[in-house]
């Protein structure tokens, strides 16, 4: 598989394109009234009428004007009273302007023009790149220049990764030859990749996919390619997150690895793209003729089938393939011809459609191609031409939108408990789905939905207002994101909607009444729930009703789960005595909206615990059958330890550890220790230790025991 060798450079004209017009926004005077314009070479919205209202009307008058012509507001703008109204599909515009007009609160009607960029690139070379203008790249690029995350793998002889054009562009270089990552500084593909994503920086050239990524891929060993470093390369470049794979060489044997090659990208719904080949015959070329690989034969400026290019019934579109002007090692640039340039122009537009709607099949983008191609020779599919030559603008327009726009049941949730804002969005099949709520400094406050795997279709979900807190939203304008997920790419589409906060504030502690002893644990934490933003009151009452301290007095609170801190003091900073307290909790929202007071009962008790114990017998004759009992009585719910400790007040058994018990209780011991030997003669008592639910403690060392051991 050989390469096209390198025509010979011709000189370069430097010329700088411009073009920005700035308007500058004034208020307008209206007064007299001016008809509609209704321009029919203008694009506008077919549904929609933007009416400039005068200062000062009434609300229920707008509703009576719209009704005239059963409009709905959609949004308005404040400055300068205009609303952007829907009429139903079908409408005659030019006579529901004229309507409107009729009412004297109406200064102006007009349709919703959808104005157009023209974006020329201002690279100096740009005017030698004349098949950028014949592919419709000036209309094209004012949809998209390629995002990062779509990635097309050249196939070939390696780039000049330093490239000025290309630099900061390069992904996942690979060697296929040496398995490593360093690609020589290939004039063949250096050319190609410049074609598909050089740079549009106002210097040089300009790629058709400025913004997308190349993945240089060298499969070339001196002036060939071997089939299975082609197959190699190809596989390399779809496990390594190719999403095209553009492959300008050509072999007229049959080749059943690359074959093999083919295949498995378009398992991994990966896109490969190949040149038809030089030699001006009508043969299969391969892999240009394998199945799923789109092949590609070279046209002039005048649309013609260039001498060199082969054709037959394998070629699904033909491209500009004569005098490209295209990047070289060295950081030049120089003329090329071959179907090597025509097949990275399809590969190029390829990655245009998947930048706009990256959600796309190959087959789905070979059909937005077929659609959008010129038909050139005869009428429909020829061997010349394919489908015909390919046209950036038309496909990007034929491409549909990745997610569609986020719908709302209405702009503006006004939120009481029970109403819903209904959210819905269309999602392609094969992709992960979320759905959430980001506030006016871009940060998330509630997800919706999150990673659910989509087959396709309208996502919807009914939201109450609630954030991620459990709380609901105050009065604010939020976004609506919705967001569709599939490998490394991402995609967003988003609404806004208005809050009207309705909700009257509610309160409720959680857990169970709490007992806390000051002494042993400094402070008591309250968990308490509040469900919006409020502003609180908090004190603690004794049982007369008497106000013990204050805790807070009107401090803001954001809604969701909350803490309450005591320290067990009142208002002089002394402890208060043991007994029972309450927690009492008041709160507003700005709108002065109160909540029912919440009481939360708190039980002081500092106070250890105590218990009467007593031992089983004095003298414990042990026999491995005989027991000695420490006799436990408790006066309240008590958290029980039991030890056998020896004279020298070291632990030798742990008979109980930390079990809550209440009333009597009784702990035996025969004599074993922690060793699970039996204990020498000696003296020996039982420790107790208790804890009550406040954490106050208590350790009793029980009168000692004399052990006499009988299985010496």
């Amino acid at each position: 598989m050989k390469k096209k060798p390198l025509l010979p450079l011709i000189a370069a004209l430097a010329i700088s394109l411009s073009g920005n017009a700035a308007v500058n926004a004034k208020e307008i005077d209206f007064s007299p009234k001016a008809s509609p314009v209704f321009n029919k070479a203008a694009e506008f919205a077919d549904q929609e009428l933007v009416i400039r209202f005068k200062s000062g009307i009434a609300k229920e008058e707008k509703l009576k004007i719209m009704s005239k012509v059963q409009g709905k507001e959609l949004d308005k703008q404040s400055r300068g009273n205009f609303s952007l109204v829907s009429v139903p599909k079908g409408t005659d515009l030019k006579q529901a302007a004229a309507a409107l007009m009729d009412s004297k609160s109406v200064d102006f009607v007009e349709p919703n023009y959808q104005l157009q960029a023209q974006y020329t690139p201002a690279d100096p070379f740009y005017s030698k790149q004349w098949y950028l203008n014949k592919i419709g790249m000036p209309k094209a690029w004012d949809t998209s220049r390629g995002t990062s995350d779509v990635v097309v793998a050249v196939v070939d002889g390696g780039i000049q990764t330093s490239h000025p054009e290309l630099s900061g562009k390069v992904y996942r270089p690979y060697n296929s030859i040496t398995g490593g990552k360093t690609v020589p500084p290939d004039d063949h593909g250096t050319h190609v990749a410049g074609i598909i994503a050089a740079s549009s920086d106002n210097k040089g050239t300009t790629g058709i996919a400025p913004n997308v990524k190349i993945m240089p891929v060298n499969v070339f060993d001196g002036e060939y390619a071997d089939a299975y470093f082609i197959a190699d390369g190809i596989i390399y470049a779809v496990d390594s997150g190719a999403d095209i794979v553009n492959v300008s060489l050509t072999t007229d044997e049959y080749p059943a690895i690359v074959d093999y090659a083919v295949k498995y990208a378009a398992d991994h719904g990966v896109l490969i793209v190949a040149a038809a080949g030089n030699e001006g015959v009508k043969k299969l070329q391969y892999p240009a003729a394998l199945n799923s690989v789109l092949g590609v034969s070279a046209v002039d400026s005048l649309d013609k089938i260039t001498a060199f290019s082969n054709f037959g019934t394998y070629i699904d579109f033909a491209a500009p393939g004569l005098n490209i002007y295209s990047t070289v090692s060295k950081s030049s640039y120089h003329y090329m011809s071959g179907t090597s340039m025509a097949s990275p122009v399809v590969s190029a537009i390829s990655a245009l459609i998947l930048s706009k709607n990256p959600f796309l099949t190959p087959n789905e983008v070979t059909n937005i191609l077929k659609a959008s191609a010129v038909d050139l020779g005869t009428a429909g599919r020829d061997s010349q031409y394919g489908y015909g030559r390919v046209n950036a603008s038309d496909a990007l327009v034929k491409t549909p939108a990745p997610l569609s726009p986020v719908t709302l049941s209405d702009k503006t949730l006004i939120e009481n408990g029970t109403n819903k804002a209904n959210i819905s969005f269309d999602a392609p099949k094969n992709t992960k789905v979320s759905l959430y709520v980001q506030n006016s400094q871009g940060k998330i406050v509630r997800h919706l939905i999150k990673d659910k795997p989509w087959s396709g279709g309208t996502v919807s979900f009914a939201w109450d207002g609630k954030l991620g807190s459990n709380a609901y939203a105050p009065d604010s304008r939020l976004k609506i994101v919705a967001k569709a997920v599939k490998k490394s790419h991402t995609r967003l589409k988003g609404t806004y909607l208005s809050v009207d906060d309705q909700i009257v504030p509610e309160i409720n502690f959680s857990g169970s009444p709490v007992t806390f002893s000051p002494a042993v644990k400094g402070k008591v934490t309250i968990p308490f729930y509040v469900n919006k933003n409020v502003a609180g009151l908090a004190e603690i009452r004794d049982t007369n009703g008497n106000v013990v301290k204050s805790l807070f007095t009107d401090k803001p609170f954001f809604g969701g789960n909350r803490l309450l801190e005591w320290d067990g003091k009142n208002t002089a900073g002394a402890r208060v005595k043991d007994g029972k307290y309450t927690v009492h909790l008041s709160m507003k929202d700005k709108d002065g909206r109160t909540a029912p007071e919440a009481v939360f009962p708190i039980t002081i008790d500092t106070a250890a615990p105590k218990a009467a114990v007593s031992n089983s017998t004095s003298i414990f004759k042990m026999d491995g059958k005989t027991k000695i009992t420490a006799n436990i009585r408790l006066f309240e719910q008590t958290k029980l330890s039991v030890n056998v400790v020896n004279s020298k007040g070291t632990i030798v058994q742990k008979l109980v550890s930390g079990k809550t018990f209440s009333g009597n209780v009784t702990s035996s011991w025969f004599g074993k220790t922690l060793k699970n030997v039996y204990a020498s003669d000696g003296s020996y008592h039982f420790q107790i230790t208790l804890a009550d639910p406040s954490g106050n403690t208590r350790v009793i060392n029980v009168t000692p025991f004399k052990l006499i051991n009988l299985r010496k």
